[in-house]
């Protein structure tokens, strides 16, 4: 495939990927990781013989310079076309890319790393999106080593960087970007003191003394557990400084109300390939899956350094548990056969010892890497759920008075979950409680714009002071945790209920972005497909959340129930909306249209009465009118109209 894009960027900070209007396709990995090498180089040339020692260290030398001139020739054809492209010049000694008006993020990543400027260490703080080319996967052990010292270097440049943003920081967006790279680092690695530096360093200065406080005791703890060690005089210094600044005032200790959200360790997958060069392949899902995870905000993930000590020894899980301070362990074992894989999966609660879910994925090989996403990906959709549905299990046993703000927000998924008009205000007032314990909670904050006016469509009223509420609660989520995929899922479906459909997608698409294995956002973006007349695309989203979790909640029936007519799937629809427990009163309504368009006149009645019964208040237009509010498409809104019609309900 070659390029005829104008402008080419090559992205390295957190993947791959060579993209103008669309991404590019190298013929083989190795070849894709030769022109990354060669990018990061910066024009200076390599040797043919270190390329040959990295690429090709255990074929003969006339294959691999073979393969080398093979590899050269399918990178000239692939830019042959591009009106900007990289020059691939080789002598009979030496290999060099030139790169003249492509952009390269590492590069402009490193260039602003030396800078001094706050505008531009923000610019390049914003490019690093992960570390250098996360989950690229192995194509020889030579690049291999090469790779993870050249990782290791940028998160270091990360690292400076963020600690000098933070100290330089005049703007807010600086502060914001500071923030932002530090709490990635330490999700990255929880041992980089620099970052939690960087961040106490922000907390502090933006005026947030508890929880700099609190950051400096996270701090404290994991050098202590992991590496027994203090903190080093730099980092001990901030605490000297949060205790200043608070003079009289003294910082209040870390309660109880503070989150603590649950820990899981992966262990590593035990290979029983009966080959141990199948371990790379074990070795790898474990990794990619630490990594995965660590896009939850809701997890906190076991650093892979720590949990790949239990590697090459038998485990003890409860002293696996207690080593890593982990609540939940995932354990597993791959078995490659031929051109098939097993990949079986066990999560523990590691207070009681329970297995609380287990799994067993079997797949033909054809592409292994593709393989090893796929089964990465339906593992990571999956543990999150199974570890909520624990926690609400735990803490709906516990009396209401002794539960803190945690706790609380787990309770109002359960609410969230079971959506009725009840639920909704049961979730108003838990999220209200929640927010009291702890004002920077940033998901409860979301919970409750989704609740505010949720509570308003189950009384047949939208008032924009509300909505304009509900979307201030999703923007005060997301200024406290920037990160948070389903605080920006939840200011979505605000934006979404206010009809600001660009607002709408814009946040659903970040969250998405942010993490596209959270199921619960599929949902909400479902809801904005559907909401804009995009109903095949909708239920395909609806259709992957209900593979992962068969038990969604009960709007997510509502949604899908919408796309189903609006595709003429009238018996489907009736099925969805059916599933809905104790619905509110529109969704009779929908009913009754529906089993209009089934010729079922009888049963739409039915459903239109009880509809009437539950709202005697509720007219034929306002029913219309509430369709309105969350449907695009006029021609949609006429389609439940043209259902009603034929039920006889309406003239």
């Amino acid at each position: 495939m070659t390029m005829t894009a104008r402008k080419l960027r090559v992205r390295l900070m957190g993947g791959f990927g060579v993209n103008a209007e669309s991404d590019l396709s190298f013929p083989t990995r190795k070849t894709a990781s030769l022109f990354a090498y060669l990018c990061l180089k910066g024009g200076n040339a390599a040797s043919r013989e270190e390329l040959k020692s990295l690429f090709w260290e255990t074929s003969g030398e006339a294959q691999a310079a073979s393969s080398l001139r093979r590899a050269l020739s399918d990178l000239r054809s692939i830019f042959t076309d591009a009106e900007v492209a990289p020059i691939v010049l080789s002598t009979t000694a030496t290999v060099s890319v030139r790169m003249p008006g492509v952009e390269i993020d590492a590069v402009q990543f490193e260039e602003g790393h030396g800078s001094q400027s706050e505008e531009q260490m923000r610019d390049a703080a914003r490019l690093y999106a992960g570390p250098l080319m996360d989950q690229t996967r192995h194509v020889s052990t030579g690049f291999e080593e090469w790779l993870l010292t050249e990782r290791a270097r940028f998160q270091d440049m990360a690292a400076d960087l963020c600690e000098r943003l933070a100290h330089s920081a005049s703007e807010t967006d600086s502060f914001s970007e500071a923030e932002r790279l530090s709490k990635r680092l330490i999700r990255e690695d929880p041992l980089c003191e620099q970052a939690h530096r960087a961040l106490i360093l922000c907390l502090l200065r933006t005026g947030r003394r508890n929880a700099a406080l609190r950051q400096f005791e996270d701090c404290s703890a994991i050098l202590q557990s992991e590496l027994q060690v203090e903190p080093e005089e730099q980092t001990k210094a901030l605490l000297k400084s949060i205790s200043e600044s608070v003079s009289a005032k003294p910082v209040e200790p870390r309660t109880n109300d503070t989150i603590s959200k649950p820990k899981i360790a992966v262990l590593p997958m035990e290979n029983l390939s009966g080959d141990p060069e199948e371990a790379y392949f074990s070795d790898g899902i474990s990794l990619d899956i630490t990594t995965e995870l660590a896009r939850f905000s809701s997890l906190s993930v076991v650093a892979r350094s720590s949990t790949f000590v239990f590697r090459e020894r038998a485990v003890d899980l409860a002293d696996a548990a207690k080593t890593l301070g982990a609540d939940f362990l995932l354990r597993g074992s791959l078995r490659r056969a031929g051109d098939c894989v097993r990949l079986t999966t066990q999560l523990i609660e590691a207070q009681t010892s329970n297995q609380i879910w287990a799994e067993r994925y079997d797949r033909q090989v054809s592409d292994i890497f593709t393989i090893q996403d796929k089964l990465v990906h339906s593992v990571v959709s999956v543990l999150p759920g199974q570890i909520e549905a624990s926690l609400r299990r735990r803490v709906l046993r516990q009396p209401a008075e002794n539960m803190q703000a945690y706790d609380l927000y787990l309770k109002g998924l359960e609410h969230e979950r079971h959506y009725n008009h009840a639920n909704v205000t049961r979730g108003l007032h838990t999220m209200t409680r929640a927010i009291e314990l702890d004002p920077r909670f940033a998901r409860a904050h979301a919970l409750l714009s989704f609740f505010t006016f949720a509570e308003q469509w189950f009384r047949n009223r939208l008032d924009p002071a509300t909505l304009e509420r509900a979307v201030d609660l999703g923007q005060r989520a997301i200024a406290l945790d920037p990160n948070d995929n389903d605080c920006l899922a939840k200011l979505g479906t605000a934006y979404l209920a206010k009809c600001d459909y660009e607002q709408a997608r814009h946040y659903l698409e970040r969250a998405l972005e942010m993490n596209p294995h959270d199921c619960w956002t599929w949902s909400h973006y479902a809801w904005l497909l559907t909401t804009v007349g995009q109903h095949s695309k909708a239920i395909d989203y609806m259709d992957h959340r209900e593979k992962i979790d068969p038990f969604p909640p009960a709007w997510h029936w509502e949604t899908r129930g919408i796309s189903e007519y609006s595709l003429s799937s009238y018996s489907q629809a009736a099925v969805s909306l059916r599933r809905i427990v104790d619905p509110g009163f529109w969704i009779h309504g929908y009913l009754a249209a529906c089993y209009g368009q089934l010729g079922e006149r009888e049963m739409a009645q039915a459903e239109w009465r009880i509809m009437r019964d539950m709202r005697p208040d509720v007219s034929v237009d306002d029913l219309f009118v509430a369709q309105s509010d969350t449907m695009q498409q006029e021609n949609d809104v006429m389609h439940w109209r043209d259902g009603l019609l034929k039920a006889g309900l309406i003239n």
